[in-house]
C-alpha cells in the first residue's frame, strides 16, 4: 500500500490537469472561495476527528507530487476518524481553468477551499505567523483540535502512516457541560498566532 502510495505521488506530478467528467459523491464543493474564517468554521466543524489541513497549489510541484497521498490517506482513514481539508493558493482567476479541473482529475471526495483574494502577509498571519508560504504545508490536528504536527516537507509515508494511527486510537475530548446559570461562556479569543498557529 505505502509503495503504492508513494508511486501514484510520484506519477501524479507528471500527469497532465485537464476537466473530466467524474461523479462526485457526496456532494463536495468544488473550490468554494473562501476567507481565513471560512476555513477556520470548517476546520472546527471535523473537530473530535483527526485533520489534516492541507495548503497547496496547482502550480507548486511538491504539492503535486504529494496530493495522491491525501486521496490516499483520506480513502483509507475517513472511516476511522480522519477528515481533511484541502486549501487551494492558486489565484481566483485561476478557480476553472486550474483549481477545479484538477481536483476533478483526483476525483476529490474531502472538501476543498481557494483562498480568497486576501493581501498575502494578511493571509498567512491569520493562519499562522510562523508561515512564510512555502508549499505545501500541512497541519496534523488531534481529535482534541490541537496542531500535534506542522509538515514543511514530503510526506515521509512509514512515519506519517504511523502518527496517524496513533492519533486515531486517541479518544475525542468530552463535551463541557451546559453552565449552570444557563449562560454560555464567551468564547475564545482568537489565537494570537493566527488560527493554526502557536506550534
Amino acid at each position: 500500500m505505502v509503495l503504492a502510495w508513494v508511486v501514484g505521488g510520484l506519477l501524479g506530478a507528471g500527469l497532465p490537469v485537464q476537466a473530466q467528467e467524474s461523479s462526485r459523491p457526496n456532494a463536495v464543493p468544488l473550490a468554494e472561495v473562501a476567507d481565513v474564517a471560512r476555513m477556520e468554521k470548517a476546520v472546527k466543524a471535523v473537530q473530535g476527528k483527526v485533520v489534516l489541513v492541507n495548503f497547496w497549489a496547482s502550480w507548486n510541484g511538491p504539492s503535486v507530487t504529494q496530493y495522491p497521498a491525501f486521496i490516499y490517506l483520506y480513502d483509507r482513514y475517513h472511516a476511522q476518524g480522519l477528515e481533511v481539508v484541502s486549501v487551494a493558493t492558486d489565484p481566483v482567476a485561476e478557480r476553472d481553468t486550474h483549481v477545479i479541473p484538477f481536483i476533478q482529475y483526483y476525483k476529490t471526495k474531502f472538501p476543498t477551499f481557494l483562498k480568497a483574494d486576501i493581501e498575502p502577509i494578511a493571509f498567512l498571519n491569520a493562519v499562522d505567523t510562523a508561515w512564510t508560504g512555502d508549499l505545501p504545508r500541512t497541519y496534523v490536528l488531534g481529535r482534541d483540535g490541537q496542531v500535534r504536527q506542522v509538515l514543511r516537507t514530503r510526506i515521509n509515508p512509514d512515519r506519517f502512516e504511523a502518527l496517524l494511527k496513533r492519533l486515531l486510537k486517541e479518544e475525542a475530548p468530552k463535551p463541557k457541560p451546559a453552565p449552570k446559570n444557563g449562560k454560555s461562556e464567551a468564547p475564545p479569543a482568537r489565537h494570537l498566532k493566527g488560527f493554526l498557529g502557536g506550534n
